[in-house]
């Protein structure tokens, strides 16, 4: 039964998995059952910081900002009301009764909004009211010098500086389980808001309203490629060749691959983030093209009178080795994200690489028994009836099959063309690859059209800008007026930085100053003031500054805004330039003056600037950096791995170019249309070169074959033209409609990671059908 041109230590695998296929069969299902339960507890980390690695010393600046000032996640409502300033008091009514509504939400920690701005104006100027202030006039509606500096402090935070914008910040409280404590508020936020305001456009912004949408949308794209894909496929075989039982094989083996896999990252303690979310779309690619190959062999034996085992045998020991190095090199194309930096995508790797060995185990288990399950396996033509697999190194084939074996003499005959086009293509890498631009503005991650990108267009035109984040300063214990003034003088320089890119600078400083603007206030300490707006506004308060014990120093913040429509290298020179400033201003005597009585502290020994800003500017560039060293370490460890598995490094080297060129060129093309890479497009290059290399594993061991088997040079490639082309053709199909559906997603970084593995996938079935039988023609003519 052995096929000849098998090589022994395969065939006899092959049949031991035959002859034991019920056993497998059964071990499948036991292991299925066992990794179910475990499987649903595997969930998706919404947690921006899990993007970094744990000792990264940016994320622990921003986990020091979490920890002194109490979460720092705020939720922002945004809305238009060019009405609510009318000294009637009705829209800030309405605004109070809302206040109330939503501080009864669980999660919702505090608000800031101009019913409380309201508020403490009016108990600063109660004392004054009660001596003839004119009544209706107070509050934030009252012509005082200190009322104008209070509205004027919270321009940005509570409303625009044209007052037409109206925003309500709602700061989360922190602790508990975060993702799902944290997607729950957000929700119950937006319900109590439609209730209230049925007829008002609204807009919810901010870190966490981000992160949860961004995190969402890649949750549901990478379940729409795998669903998507797996109908594509189901529709073709059932088309094509008519067979429901393949069909539900391959998506059998695709959701024990996913079930198993998330089990065992679930007992590895690895989470799902924003990275690895595709884990479902590429564990169905996997699974496609793997069973694709076995499909078409059993289906031509089956055809050709065989009976249902001699058929999957047959075609079992055809595929089995191609099979197994292509699920050990796609393991070792992503292995190599652990060159990365970025701890999800390590992660990620390590879930792939995990993913594509449970895959391969998937396939050994349950193939066998699935693929004869209730069939009359013994039931076959008489052996002299059957076509002889050897004869002209084909079996029975289709009209594709005829064009795809006629297409290969034309193929040879230009290949000096073909080696001019690869020259050409690799110029073009080398131009395109020079003018990429990183993509840093996370908002352009969403489509414009989306709530979330308008409601952070009207943040960024309005309200003092998107870009968000903080410095850290070291305060005296008891706040004097030297100090303050200090901070206050910091400020204005860091508001002058480059052109005045920081637009709003807000501290305790700014508040105090504000205070002091009522006559009653300014006559009182310094101390008076901070109790008093302490007592009125504690929250508040705490967020600008820590607590003390009165024998060291404490931290002081101090909270910018700049436009986040930025390169990502102007945003590191503004966040340069900042600490550059601070570092000055924090070495001048007059800042030492002020701590000459002071204690100091080992909490904090020198100012730190950070925040959600300085994250997003830091992460994306590390995203991008890490891609060509992964790139780079995939290419060579697949090098390695077709060298084992194909025992020819001209072979090897060969194979690299149909499979490393379509991802350098799709980045390529990035970078000539002037289009900047998110984080979509920077994981393309070492994801896509793992996942194109399957068809030139199983185009490379056919050639071997027939070689070995006394066939020429053209015989051998007219052969793995026809017969493992068709197979290739078909899942690449399969997979490259399952990636451009991702087209349609909201999430931008989806839309261009589908659109460039598309592009990828397709640019490498030609690469494989076209550039690789030149390239295998030529290595063996030179040798």
């Amino acid at each position: 039964m052995n096929d000849k041109t098998c090589e022994p230590r395969w065939a006899a695998i092959a049949s031991t998995l035959i002859r034991y296929r019920y056993i497998g069969l059964g071990l499948g299902i036991a292991v299925f059952l066992i990794s179910w339960n475990t499987s649903q507890r595997f969930v998706l980390n919404r947690q921006m910081e899990s993007m970094f690695q744990a000792d990264n010393p940016i994320l622990k600046d921003y986990q020091q900002l979490q920890s002194r000032f109490g979460g720092n996640e705020v939720v922002l409502v945004v809305y238009s009301d060019a009405d609510f300033w009318n000294e009637n008091g009705t829209r800030l009514s309405e605004l109070a009764a809302l206040h109330d509504n939503l501080a009864k939400i669980d999660g919702v920690g505090d608000l800031m909004d101009l019913s409380v701005v309201d508020k403490l104006i009016r108990r600063i100027e109660q004392p004054i009211e009660l001596f003839g202030s004119e009544r209706g006039k107070s509050g934030i509606f009252s012509r005082s010098k200190m009322a104008s500096a209070m509205r004027e402090l919270f321009v940005g935070t509570t409303h625009s500086a044209r007052e037409s914008t109206i925003a309500i910040a709602c700061l989360l409280e922190p602790g508990g389980d975060s993702t799902t404590k944290r997607s729950a508020t957000i929700a119950n936020i937006r319900a109590e808001l439609n209730r209230a305001w049925k007829d008002r456009e609204f807009y919810l912004v901010g870190e966490p309203v981000m992160v949860e949408e961004g995190f969402e949308l890649i949750e549901r794209d990478g379940q729409r490629l795998g669903w998507i894909s797996s109908i594509v496929l189901a529709v073709m075989m059932l088309v094509v060749y008519r067979n429901i039982r393949w069909t539900c094989l391959t998506l059998l083996i695709v959701h024990w691959s996913l079930t198993v896999t998330r089990a065992i990252c679930v007992w590895a303690n690895w989470e799902l983030t924003m990275v690895s979310s595709m884990l479902v779309a590429i564990v169905t690619v996997i699974g496609i093209a793997t069973t694709m190959h076995g499909l078409f062999g059993y289906q031509r034996y089956l055809r050709a009178g065989h009976s249902a085992r001699s058929a999957l045998e047959i075609s079992l020991q055809r595929v089995i080795r191609p099979v197994f190095w292509s699920c050990v090199t796609d393991a070792i194309a992503f292995s190599a994200l652990l060159a990365a930096r970025i701890e999800p995508v390590r992660d990620y790797g390590l879930m792939m690489a995990v993913a594509s060995i449970v895959t391969l185990v998937a396939i050994l288990l349950l193939g066998p028994g699935l693929a004869t399950l209730g069939l009359s396996v013994e039931k076959s033509r008489p052996s002299d009836e059957r076509p002889d697999p050897m004869t002209n190194g084909l079996l029975t084939m289709t009209w594709s099959d005829r064009q795809l074996k006629k297409s290969l003499p034309l193929i040879l005959r230009t290949k000096w063309f073909t080696f001019a086009f690869l020259a050409a293509w690799l110029l073009l890498v080398a131009i395109g690859s020079s003018r990429l631009v990183v993509e840093t503005d996370f908002l352009k991650n969403f489509r414009s059209s989306s709530p979330l990108a308008r409601g952070y267009a009207i943040v960024e035109q309005q309200l003092e800008g998107a870009g968000v984040w903080d410095i850290m300063m070291p305060a005296p214990a008891r706040l004097t007026d030297e100090y303050l003034s200090e901070v206050l003088k910091l400020e204005n320089k860091l508001r002058m930085i480059s052109d005045g890119q920081i637009l709003k600078v807000t501290s305790l400083a700014d508040a105090e100053a504000a205070a002091r603007e009522s006559p009653l206030l300014a006559s009182l300490p310094i101390d008076a003031r901070l109790a008093g707006m302490k007592a009125s506004m504690p929250r508040f308060y705490d967020s600008l500054i820590t607590s003390t014990n009165q024998t060291s120093t404490r931290t002081l913040r101090l909270m910018l805004r700049s436009s986040d429509r930025r390169s990502a290298n102007e945003k590191l020179d503004l966040i340069d330039a900042a600490k550059k400033c601070v570092e000055e201003a924090t070495e001048s005597d007059d800042w030492k003056r002020c701590f000459e009585n002071v204690e100091p502290s080992t909490s904090i020994e020198k100012p730190i600037v950070t925040g959600y800003f300085v994250l997003l500017s830091n992460l994306v560039q590390s995203v991008v950096a890490d891609q060509w060293i992964c790139f780079i370490v995939a290419a060579l460890s697949i090098l390695i791995a077709l060298r084992l598995a194909i025992g020819d490094w001209s072979l090897a080297l060969v194979a690299l170019v149909p499979n490393t060129f379509p991802a350098l060129g799709s980045l390529a093309v990035l970078g000539l249309l002037g289009m900047r890479m998110n984080i979509g497009a920077a994981m393309i290059a070492a994801v896509s070169i793992g996942l194109s290399v399957d068809s030139s594993i199983h185009y490379l061991i056919g050639y071997q074959r027939i070689r070995k088997a006394g066939g020429t040079r053209f015989d051998a490639l007219e052969h793995c033209q026809s017969h493992v082309g068709m197979p290739v053709v078909i899942s690449t199909l399969a997979l490259v409609l399952g990636f451009g559906s991702l087209a349609m997603s909201d999430f931008l970084p989806t839309v261009v990671f589908g659109v460039l593995a598309a592009i990828t996938m397709a640019v490498g079935l030609v690469g494989n059908l076209w550039w690789l039988p030149c390239l295998v023609d030529f290595a063996g003519r030179r040798r």
